[in-house]
């Protein structure tokens, strides 16, 4: 609609309208009365079915284990800003790409910090744990999807930063753990 007028952020702007549903959710019990929550960006990287096998997949690990599963790509996984591994990719690329040295170019910059990182998982590796992810489609236990909000601007409050990063950190302040789910396929052609 006119967020645009009142929220100039457009990672604010989309936290915004992910807060209406799930402060709606909330509001309406549905949190309550729902074990799960399914968050998911509806765009094309969800344009075609999702595998119900690969959502069925997050249901084969210990349930006590996880609190949020995220999808994965048939390609490579392409949510390099929202994800957050230790070794994969333990920075906002996009910070890096903008404040890359002064003798990197920025497409060299978005080659380093970006598209190198951009990895092809095969459905075999399970999961693996992450700081935060999402990859267009996630499914939170709903007690821990509960009270968590998404941002947009990084909590120094000078940046933007992926509007998930919030609602990850949210979660994980509530000992909830997050993975990829490798299995989890949606965007199957890229």
């Amino acid at each position: 609609g006119k967020l645009e007028e009142t929220i100039r952020s457009r990672t604010c702007r989309i936290a915004a309208a992910r807060n209406s549903g799930i402060k709606f959710c909330e509001e309406n019990g549905l949190l309550d009365s729902h074990e799960f929550y399914i968050q998911m960006c509806v765009d094309d990287v969800n344009a075609q079915e999702i595998n119900l096998d690969g959502v069925l997949s997050c249901f084969k690990y210990d349930i006590n284990l996880w609190a949020g599963m995220t999808a994965n790509q048939e390609k490579y996984y392409y949510d390099i800003w929202t994800i957050r591994h230790p070794q994969w990719v333990p920075f906002d690329c996009w910070h890096e790409v903008y404040n890359r040295p002064k003798f990197m170019t920025k497409d060299q910059a978005v080659q380093i910090y970006v598209v190198s990182r951009q990895l092809k998982l095969d459905k075999s590796l399970g999961i693996i744990e992450v700081e935060a992810a999402h990859g267009g489609l996630s499914i939170y236990k709903s007690s821990f999807a509960k009270g968590s909000r998404y941002g947009g601007i990084h909590p120094n409050g000078r940046e933007e930063e992926s509007d998930i990063m919030q609602f990850c950190r949210d979660v994980r302040s509530k000992n909830g753990r997050i993975f990829i789910n490798a299995e989890l396929i949606n965007m199957i052609e890229q």
